[in-house]
């Protein structure tokens, strides 16, 4: 027979066998081996275990609530706007301006907007009026309109301008530049620029986009155009060097003339004076003999002059 008696207090459980029982020897091992273990746990701070755990909960309240708190805001950078996007609703009807923001955790995003003016670009190749190519490149400052930002980001997403400049830019100019002829494209770029950026600033309204200025960076021709550009040139160089030859020839006739004619009066005037006296052929005769002698003394050569001559 075994008799038990059990008796639970707060450290001891006492288990009593019969001398006779086979198994009392295992039992008394297992009674021990509790007794120790209780003896520990008892021997510990009575708390140590609930403060460890309280303090290591309170940092990791304390982590959590404070990256909740950091998730929770958005900064708008300077010249940027921004709109929200709910995983419930989607893409928020509120723009948002410069400074810091609050959202939900896990549940909102920020889509934040550059809307300052940009450059963008553009080269385009079409015909002309008079069926000449011309390849043109457009530089266009533009920005996105910043009470739309929800619309464009609906209908064309973040990258926009990617999506829409390209094909408006293309279009508008085909269109300008094909009630222009190649000459006209050249002397009246002004009025081209500006048909250019009227068209622009209206197709790119319909897409919630800001036109301020277009400028006319690169206009080029075809091989065959230049060549008659160049031949023109040529063509006319040497009209105008043919005038410039006619009109110096006619300036040496004219010298020509007015030489003969001073030529025949002096000669007349010669023969006038000789039928009046004989002294002026003396006069002349003794200039051109003060020629000759003093060409004869500073030359190097020897003359030899008959007595005669001389006399």
């Amino acid at each position: 027979m075994i008799a038990s008696l059990h008796t639970h207090t707060h450290t001891h459980n006492i288990i009593i066998m019969s001398e006779n029982d086979p198994f009392r020897e295992y039992a008394n091992l297992i009674q021990k081996r509790i007794t120790k273990y209780r003896n520990s746990s008892s021997r510990r701070s009575p708390g140590g275990s609930a403060r460890g755990f309280g303090v290591f909960g309170a940092i990791t309240a304390i982590g959590a609530i404070s990256g909740l708190l950091w998730n929770s805001f958005f900064i708008v950078p300077t010249g940027h706007k921004a709109i929200k996007f709910n995983r419930f609703s989607g893409v928020g009807d509120f723009v948002y301006g410069e400074g810091l923001r609050l959202m939900i955790p896990a549940i909102e995003r920020p889509i934040v907007y550059d809307v300052r003016i940009r450059p963008t670009e553009i080269s385009s190749s079409t015909g002309s009026k008079d069926l000449q190519n011309v390849k043109s490149t457009v530089r266009i400052i533009h920005k996105p309109s910043a009470d739309h930002l929800q619309t464009i980001y609906r209908q064309y997403g973040y990258n926009y301008a990617e999506r829409i400049m390209p094909s408006i830019v293309n279009e508008c100019m085909k269109s300008v530049i094909a009630s222009f002829n190649a000459e006209e494209l050249l002397t009246k770029r002004n009025m081209v620029t500006a048909e250019i950026e009227r068209q622009l600033k209206h197709e790119a309204s319909r897409y919630h986009i800001t036109i301020d200025d277009v400028s006319i960076l690169n206009l080029g021709f075809g091989r065959e155009y230049s060549k008659a550009v160049e031949d023109k040139q040529v063509a006319k160089q040497e009209s105008e060097r043919a005038k410039y030859e006619v009109m110096k020839a006619k300036h040496e006739k004219q010298s020509k003339i007015v030489t003969a004619q001073g030529e025949a009066k002096a000669i007349q005037i010669v023969g006038e004076q000789m039928k009046k006296s004989e002294g002026y052929l003396v006069l002349r005769r003794i200039q051109t003999a003060r020629e000759i002698a003093e060409i004869i003394s500073t030359s190097q050569n020897r003359v030899y002059l008959p007595s005669d001559a001389l006399l």
